[in-house]
């Protein structure tokens, strides 16, 4: 699935498969990738959005293919 985020706040969990993001989101609330895979293909893709990542979470972050990634903060006890 790939989608276009905006919004306020709330949290965008990816519990399996893969959630695409290429464009550039608005969104400024949490994206945790718990046991999907949640791909950012535009370095603006999560701006204003603070990734979650726990050392529980089968999940993962996909950001390979950019030189730099913009991100709002980051959170959780694992490592990005």
């Amino acid at each position: 699935m790939t989608v276009l985020v905006t919004g306020a706040s709330g949290t965008i969990e990816v519990t399996g498969g893969t959630l695409t993001l290429n464009g550039t989101n608005t969104f400024s609330g949490t994206l945790r990738a718990s046991g999907g895979t949640l791909s950012l293909n535009n370095m603006y893709a999560a701006q204003y959005a603070t990734l979650d990542y726990n050392v529980a979470d089968s999940g993962a972050f996909n950001f390979t293919s950019l030189p730099t990634l913009i991100c709002g903060g980051l959170t959780g006890s694992g490592n990005f």
